[in-house]
This record gives C-alpha cells, structure tokens and sequence, in this order.
C-alpha cells in the first residue's frame, strides 16, 4: 500500500514546525497536542531547566490561580503571572516580540495547554507546554520560589 503523498507532506511539515525554534536551544520535545493549526510542544521539566542555561530567553508562563502560586508548590523562579482566565486580556504584559520562548505551566498541565493554544492563537510562535507541570517540577524537588 503507498504513502498517501499528501498525507507525508503535512505531516513532513508539522515535524519541522514544531522542532523549527527548538532544535537551536536544543531541547527535546516529548509529544504535542494539537490546535486546528498548529501543534503545542510539551517539554520536559528537565529540559526546562536546560533552556534557563541557553543564551535565548525564556519566559516562563505560570498560569494557575494566584492561591495556587504562592500556595505549597510554589512557583519557578521568575515566572511570569497571568491565571488562564485572565490570559486573553493580559496578553500585553508578555510585550509584542511574539517570536520569543515561552514555556506555559499550570498544576497539573492542563490549564497551561489551554493557555498556550490561547497564545498560539494570538501569534506566539515558540511556545512550549511543560509536561506534568508544577505538581511534577514540585516532585522532582526542583527549585521553586513561595
């Protein structure tokens, strides 16, 4: 049975997408989840870690309730605030270089999938979701800021 020569094309194309801004910090990207248009990389809390090392910068987007960022599990260092369902009318406060990192996080990464299909939506390019979120960062005794 033969490839459908279509079908290879877009899936061609849907790999280099969502490797195209990452393959130059070299993080690795576990899976995605998928919008009408576009995919949302997951990524590890390790490789998290790893892109505060690269020399591009990385907006850490925190997405949960303000009780729940300066709650038990804390928040990663220098996050930015925005609950998901103020997202949409905040989008200001992440400045209009729509090209830069931005990795979502949320408990669990539910709300931070949500969260990043909204700034995909909005034009963000480079955006990541972190796997497990702050329940997984919290349990690898990563270090968090309360």
């Amino acid at each position: 049975m033969r490839d459908d020569p279509g079908k290879k094309n877009k899936s061609e194309k849907d790999r280099k997408e969502v490797k195209g801004g990452w393959l130059l910090t070299g993080l690795k990207v576990l899976s995605s989840s998928q919008t009408a248009k576009h995919q949302i990389p997951v990524i590890s809390e390790e490789d998290v870690v790893k892109s505060f090392e690269t020399k591009e910068p990385v907006v850490v987007l925190d997405v949960r309730t303000e009780k729940e960022f300066t709650g038990p599990l804390g928040h990663i260092k220098g996050s930015k605030h925005i609950p998901v369902d103020q997202l949409e009318t905040r989008l200001s406060e992440l400045g209009g270089d729509k090209e830069k990192v931005i990795i979502t996080t949320c408990h669990s990464g539910t709300r931070s999938d949500w969260a990043a299909k909204i700034l995909v939506k909005a034009g963000f390019t480079n955006v990541m979701n972190m796997k497990g979120g702050m329940s997984t960062w919290s349990g690898k005794n990563l270090p968090v800021e309360r």
